[in-house]
């Protein structure tokens, strides 16, 4: 008799607790906790080559791109808004001095602005009415 009622004891505890927990598990899921020790968020990371020339753009945490299941560690770099003055792209340059990726230079004339790691015109552009670059004159041109 005794036995009975400690086995319904032991298996309504049993079914308490695993209730217990998936209400902590449901919640935390909820509430967007991430597991201990894993990365928030999926990060992005650009691979670039000896030229500093980013060949992809991926999502990964930092573990996987520690593994080194995507090549060496060392040729990715964390591009995300916030962290670099601009997302990489397939076919930019990191400039390790800037800590920044720029990308290909639009025409001849512009000069890199060194706070912003964009590509600036020699003449400011007028406002207003839509205008585009004209290289051959050295100006912007409004659009017909």
């Amino acid at each position: 008799m005794i036995e009975n009622i400690w086995l319904k004891i032991k298996i309504g505890f049993k079914k308490t607790w695993k209730w217990i927990a998936g209400i902590f598990i449901v919640g935390a899921f909820a509430m967007n906790i991430p597991p201990q020790g894993a990365d928030p968020v999926p990060r992005h990371f650009a691979e670039i080559d000896a030229n500093g020339v980013v060949l992809r753009v991926i999502a990964a945490d930092q573990a996987f791109i520690n593994s080194g299941v995507v090549g060496n560690p060392a040729n990715w770099i964390p591009t995300e808004e916030g962290i670099k003055k601009n997302p990489a792209g397939k076919g930019m340059t990191y400039n390790l001095s800037l800590d920044a990726f720029i990308g290909p230079k639009p025409y001849n004339s512009w000069v890199l602005d060194t706070n912003t790691a964009l590509w600036k015109a020699p003449k400011s552009k007028p406002g207003g009415v839509k205008y585009e670059w004209n290289e051959s004159i050295n100006n912007w041109e409004k659009i017909q």
